[in-house]
């Protein structure tokens, strides 16, 4: 195999170029697998805050439906004055 640098013979199995330094095995790091692997820790959410979370949405559920709610109100009157309003034409 060759450096890719400076073209130097070197062993398939060195990491390093004699000749110029060069990285030749790529997967070479100087760090373990332990220290780049972040750990897979499971967190639940806190009670507190899946309290607040749940809360929070049955508010805006119920703000949903009070929306609903006023908008067919809303319609309602308004074919109620165009009754009236039709009726004195």
């Amino acid at each position: 195999m060759k450096c890719s640098f400076c073209g130097t013979e070197v062993d398939e199995k060195q990491r390093f170029c004699p000749n110029c330094g060069l990285l030749l095995d790529l997967s070479f790091t100087p760090y373990s697998v332990k220290d780049i692997e972040k750990p897979q820790e499971k967190r639940e959410e806190p009670e507190f805050l899946r309290q607040k979370r749940e809360y929070q949405e049955s508010l805006d559920k119920e703000e949903a439906e009070v929306t609903v709610d006023s908008q067919v109100v809303e319609e309602a009157e308004v074919t109620e004055e165009e009754v009236e309003e039709t009726e004195k034409v």
